[in-house]
């Protein structure tokens, strides 16, 4: 099997949220040379109009198997590569049992689909009767870009004591109010969207910048003390009572962040360890002790190094290259 190149949304997809699928992918292309594929509007166009008569017209010029991240699995994804021809690897899978065959109707022809969540995988697995017989189901973990890969010995200059970004958990953000009404001292920051873009201030009412750049993101975040996490599943209904583990852990950690964590006992929360480095708050009891813990003490910067290193997208590298010679007897 014949592995050289990787299709990739970046021509026509430039949302912040995929900066991170780029990024994997510029590790992926790097380690097992391949070439990045970015197809135009309109090609995607008369192959969506091919894949109707079920022919691959993408692939007429080049008898070559492909990789593609798939952001979100939908039982009515209709993006024109359904081939066996494209090794998928999927993101975020939301979708419900009864929703399982129509799931797989629109990636029936692949020889195997590669699945993010442990959770989303094991759930697949009990509901094997769907899956087409000649395609082989993996499970493929989630992973943090190399570029940014700590030693051991690495030191952060930390600045204020919690940052707020991205997606934040209604009950921890509850909770940081009541913290910081009880701690006249205790600084965080967080972030607006406004038209032009994001907007930074301090709890203190100190704007810091305009800024969308992925850089200033991990730059506020390594001058931080504490990161909140959560699972999507436990604020959001899109998910269908899913919880994976995204990469903002990864970031936090990468950061040298404290974490303080909310999510349920799942198999991905367990494969991915969220319990050795917070338990699952609950109630604002455990939220206080844990915070001022994060303050007065320095994270274990060696064990996020070592932790870590089972998690970069280099790693996913050498899992992928055992999952392609273990498809190749596959029609």
């Amino acid at each position: 099997m014949k592995i050289k190149a990787l299709i990739s949304e970046r021509r026509l997809n430039k949302k912040a949220h995929m900066d991170l699928v780029y990024e994997w992918e510029d590790v992926f292309a790097e380690k097992m040379n391949l070439e990045i594929e970015t197809p135009s509007s309109i090609y995607l166009f008369i192959n969506r109009l091919f894949r109707k008569f079920n022919f691959d017209f993408l692939w007429v010029f080049r008898n070559t198997t492909k990789l593609m991240f798939v952001l979100r699995a939908n039982k009515t994804k209709s993006d024109g590569f359904n081939s066996r021809k494209v090794i998928p690897m999927i993101i975020d899978f939301f979708e419900k049992q009864e929703d399982i065959k129509l799931f797989y109707e629109g990636f029936k022809r692949h020889k195997c689909l590669l699945i993010s969540s442990l959770e989303a995988y094991e759930f697949l697995m009990n509901n094997s009767v769907a899956v087409p017989k000649h395609t082989k189901l993996y499970h493929f973990p989630l992973s943090i870009p190399d570029l940014y890969r700590i030693e051991p010995t690495l030191k952060f200059t930390k600045k204020y004591d919690l940052v707020l970004l991205g997606r934040q958990d209604p009950v921890l953000e509850e909770f940081v109010k009541i913290y910081s009404s009880k701690n006249p001292n205790f600084v965080y920051v967080y972030r607006i969207m406004e038209q032009d873009g994001f907007k930074y201030y301090t709890s203190k009412n100190e704007f810091l910048a305009n800024n969308n750049s992925r850089e200033f993101y991990f730059e506020l975040m390594k001058s931080s003390k504490v990161g909140l996490y959560s699972t999507r599943g436990l604020s959001e209904t899109v998910t269908n009572g899913f919880n994976q583990v995204t990469p903002r852990f990864f970031e936090l950690l990468t950061s040298g962040c404290h974490v303080l964590a909310r999510y349920p006992k799942n198999p991905d929360t367990d494969f991915f360890s969220l319990n050795e480095f917070s338990e699952s708050i609950e109630n604002y009891e455990q939220f206080e002790k844990q915070m001022t813990y994060a303050l007065t003490h320095e994270v274990d910067i060696r064990k996020y190094a070592n932790y870590l290193n089972q998690h970069y997208t280099s790693r996913r590298v050498e899992q992928l290259k055992l999952i392609i010679k273990d498809i190749q007897h596959l029609n």
